[in-house]
């Protein structure tokens, strides 16, 4: 199962270079359109792996009639709102060929990481919390930290100081939205969310997902209440109910 959710983790955050090796011609193609093609890629690889496994619905993709607390899905929305408007007011809308390029991205990556590790990595800890008596706020931690570490590698287009912070902010969001999982069974709807915070950065000039050289102080901190409502669910809730979704089928 490591072996699996490396390589899987490994296209989808290496899509566009692995598109280009599939198909060479993309090199000579705009960035957008192999940003495009490595994330559809990493799409088709996890969905493939979702479906091997049968697993759809142990992840969180059921219908809204089967989210617990959907009350709780307010905060993440609301993060995603405010990012989303952040990205608004620096818009930059006078290319629409590129903009029909980008705007489909955030929601392809929300997709993708969402699901191998909100979804197949946590469900993979948390069975192995469970079997071995453990609560859920570890299995949360470990994969949200490995969530984060997955980002360095942007280290190959990106200054050290801003991956950085980059790292800590992912790692902060993966707590908050795998307790929010956990809570809610709503998987969907956290791709949702995913995909707005993430469209704010497409919606402005190529190139500005991660702005500037220094480390982004900002970042981290809009994320750390995120991070604290999510250990605050985990402890309301319990280990036992909180891993509760394992056995569903």
């Amino acid at each position: 199962m490591a072996a699996v959710f490396v390589a899987l983790a490994v296209a989808g955050l290496t899509g566009e270079r692995l598109a280009v090796s599939v198909a060479p011609g993309l090199e000579d193609l705009d960035s957008e359109v192999r940003g495009l093609a490595g994330k559809l890629i990493a799409v088709v690889a996890v969905a493939g792996l979702i479906t091997r496994l049968g697993w759809w619905r142990h992840v969180g993709f059921v219908g809204p009639s089967q989210w617990r607390a959907p009350a709780l899905l307010l905060a993440p929305l609301l993060v995603a709102l405010a990012f989303l408007a952040v990205g608004v007011s620096a818009a930059d809308l006078s290319d629409p060929a590129r903009l029909a390029l980008e705007l489909p991205q955030p929601l392809l990556t929300g997709f993708w990481e969402e699901t191998l590790v909100r979804g197949f990595l946590l469900h993979v800890l948390l069975l192995v919390a469970l079997r071995s008596g453990r609560g859920a706020l570890g299995a949360v931690v470990a994969s949200s930290v490995v969530f984060g570490l997955l980002h360095l590698i942007n280290l190959v287009d990106a200054p050290p100081a801003a991956v950085a912070s980059q790292v800590l902010y992912a790692t902060l969001f993966g707590v908050g939205f795998s307790a929010l999982l956990l809570r809610t069974n709503a998987l969907p709807a956290l791709i949702v969310a995913h995909a707005l915070i993430n469209l704010g950065p497409a919606l402005r000039a190529p190139g500005a997902a991660i702005a500037g050289d220094e480390f982004q102080l900002g970042a981290v901190i809009a994320f750390l209440p995120l991070a604290a409502y999510g250990v605050f669910l985990l402890q309301a809730d319990g280990p036992a109910e909180s891993v509760a979704r394992t056995d569903q089928g």
